[in-house]
């Protein structure tokens, strides 16, 4: 199963819309979202080792460890890739 989430990349300023399962841990999510990211923006943003994802609400950083689907998140969740 998976979950579409509004990931925020500040590099850009826009708003980008990912599919992501959700039984992978959020630092492979991340991961995979950084690919993603990345190949669409490559004149904007690259990755390094220390990105993570934020909550777009709270601000707060996801758990690297937990499961995405552990995290109540919904369809259209707003996270940040810093």
């Amino acid at each position: 199963m998976k979950i579409l989430l509004s990931v925020f990349l500040p590099a850009t300023g826009n708003s980008y819309d990912i599919w992501t399962p959700k039984d992978i841990m959020v630092y492979e999510a991340t991961a995979l979202i950084a690919q993603i990211l990345a190949e669409k923006e490559p004149r904007y943003f690259q990755p390094t080792n220390t990105i993570a994802l934020y909550d777009g609400v709270s601000g707060n950083e996801l758990r690297a460890d937990a499961f995405v689907g552990a995290l109540g998140l919904h369809n259209g969740a707003g996270l940040i890739l810093v």
